[in-house]
């Protein structure tokens, strides 16, 4: 039986766990938000250089995790990536890149990435219907 000091102690823990859940939510939310603000330049740019065939190759890296054009499994924490706006995800592949959104695993991904394949990357994600 737990005395009332530990009792009172762990029900602060579980608080403080589901309170920073909650934030997490919140904070991705935010982190959308200002990144889709910073995107429109980006999303009335012209379509990428590279071949239909290209743009597929470089995504198909994406499959590995985000699954078979961008469409994880339903129950997946990992987020989809089709129809993602442009903009949006040249942003996010970005930041990833250049350590401003901290993932040791997209970061290691998107190092050898140049702008250029990211657009393109974006571009054939963004161009797939859900």
């Amino acid at each position: 039986m737990l005395t009332r000091p530990r009792s009172t102690a762990l029900l602060m823990g579980l608080l403080l766990v589901v309170q920073g859940c909650a934030s997490t939510g919140d904070a991705r939310a935010q982190a959308q938000q200002a990144a889709e603000a910073r995107a429109p330049a980006i999303q009335s740019a012209a379509p990428p250089a590279f071949s239909l065939a290209r743009q597929r190759t470089l995504a198909a890296v994406c499959a590995t995790c985000h699954g078979t054009e961008g469409r994880p499994p339903k129950d997946s924490i990992i987020p989809p990536l089709v129809a993602l706006p442009r903009g949006y995800m040249v942003l996010q592949l970005r930041d990833f890149r250049d350590g401003r959104r901290p993932s040791t695993v997209m970061q290691q991904i998107t190092l050898g990435l140049t702008d250029a394949e990211i657009e393109a990357v974006a571009f054939y994600y963004s161009t797939l219907k859900r």
